[in-house]
């Protein structure tokens, strides 16, 4: 199974959140194996482990389809 790196952003604002996601991805060798996710509120419900394999799970599609194609990902 894939193992993953787990960035939580703990922010409601986008642009924060895009520019902490560049940060990273500014200097990491390889970033396809990161995560990078906001904390909502649906999140906040579920249990670290729940949160965990809906974000793989999220992960794993996002890598074999285009998001712009499907932007409903709540179904994951």
């Amino acid at each position: 199974s894939d193992r993953y790196r787990v960035v939580i952003i703990g922010s409601p604002d986008r642009d924060r959140v895009v520019q902490v996601m560049r940060s990273f991805k500014a200097v990491l060798a390889d970033s396809r194996n990161v995560i990078f996710a906001m904390l909502t509120e649906t999140a906040e419900t579920w249990t670290f482990g729940e949160y965990m394999e809906h974000l793989g799970m999220e992960h794993e599609y996002m890598k074999t389809r285009n998001p712009a194609e499907d932007p409903d990902m709540k179904q994951m």
